[in-house]
């Protein structure tokens, strides 16, 4: 969802301008450690309650749709459709990504079952011998 947003590109690098001491790695460990710290709260503070925040842009939307009934407002409507369209797609984004997350966790539950019969006829395809043209094995 943060893809093509500028503040997070702005906080990545910002975080890691910053000057480290120390050994190597544990300088980079400290760098992941407080960039992942200043983006979790830039998502709680931009992101959190994607519904609540397209549902209050579509009332937006609405009260314009009442208020303008001669269509004095143009620009207005404008950005209140554009305003409900990003809200839409960071949603559409969200479930994307919840989806996958919880398919690489849960995983398919019968790989199992699809991984025994790949070996199944692993065995029964093998080639132990090959017979030659003198009918020799």
């Amino acid at each position: 969802m943060w893809v093509g947003e500028q503040h997070c590109e702005d906080i990545i690098k910002s975080t890691w301008r910053i000057a480290e001491w120390g050994l190597n790695m544990l300088a980079v460990m400290n760098k992941i450690k407080e960039c992942g710290g200043l983006l979790d709260s830039w998502n709680k503070h931009c992101f959190s309650n994607v519904q609540k925040k397209l549902h209050l842009a579509r009332q937006n939307m609405e009260m314009l749709n009442i208020s303008d009934l001669v269509g004095e407002l143009k620009a207005d409507h404008e950005r209140a459709r554009e305003e409900v369209q990003k809200w839409l797609e960071r949603d559409e984004v969200m479930w994307r990504q919840r989806s996958k997350a919880l398919w690489l966790k849960e995983g398919d539950k019968n790989s199992k079952y699809f991984h025994m019969k790949v070996s199944q006829r692993r065995k029964k395809n093998r080639l132990d011998k090959v017979k030659e043209e003198g009918g020799i094995w």
